[in-house]
């Protein structure tokens, strides 16, 4: 008898589902692979998917932004599979675990990111935001400039007071550093206001005025 050969979903009448089994009846049995875990798939828990069932599994193939081919009518695959794969608390689950991961791994880079040191030359004395030519920018000429500041950071007693006067107590002289900054943030800084303006936080260019600003 010539053996003939049938995938999973051309049944044997036979209950002997091993791959490369004879079964009694001369049949050859090989068996399917689900489509979704790639096991053998035995007849007690397969299921054949229909248009309605393919298109679940692709949706959710999108959903959980899975590198797997998508699937076809007619492909076999094991019915505890289909149900928890398709699971919408399964999949929020998987994509809660990936946001989570990718976050710790952005955390993890940017600790490992070399940060970049002050210079005044460079950056605002008050933000601290490197300033480089397109918003305007004021250079220290007065010699009462940094004892006002100092005194207005101490006034202020909160982070950003401290924070500039820690900044600026290290050098003798604003002027000797050809310090910088923007007149908004010494307005800021000076009436007390309780941040950095906004616009400052990530500043790319910026244009440079010498004046005399107190």
């Amino acid at each position: 008898m010539i053996a003939l050969f049938y995938m999973f979903s051309f049944s044997c009448p036979r209950d002997i589902w091993k791959e490369g089994y004879q079964c009694q009846c001369g049949t050859i049995v090989k068996m399917a692979k689900c489509v979704i875990c790639s096991e053998d798939v035995v007849i007690k828990d397969r299921v054949k998917l229909s248009n309605i069932g393919a298109k679940s599994i692709n949706s959710a193939i999108v959903k959980r932004k899975d590198s797997i081919a998508k699937v076809t009518v007619g492909q076999i695959v094991h019915e505890r599979c289909r149900k928890s794969y398709c699971s919408k608390k399964t999949i929020d689950q998987i994509l809660k675990k990936k946001f989570s991961e990718n976050e710790e791994s952005k955390s993890c880079r940017s600790r490992r990111a070399p940060q970049s040191s002050f210079g005044f030359k460079d950056h605002c004395l008050f933000c601290g935001v490197l300033v480089n030519g397109r918003n305007k920018i004021f250079k220290v000429s007065d010699m009462k400039f940094q004892e006002t500041i100092m005194k207005t950071g101490a006034k202020r007693n909160d982070r950003w007071g401290t924070e500039v006067i820690d900044r600026i107590s290290k050098i003798s002289s604003l002027i000797d550093e050809s310090a910088l900054y923007h007149q908004t943030c010494s307005i800021y800084f000076r009436n007390l206001k309780s941040s950095v303006p906004s616009k400052f936080q990530k500043q790319k260019n910026d244009k440079l005025i010498i004046a005399n600003h107190v």
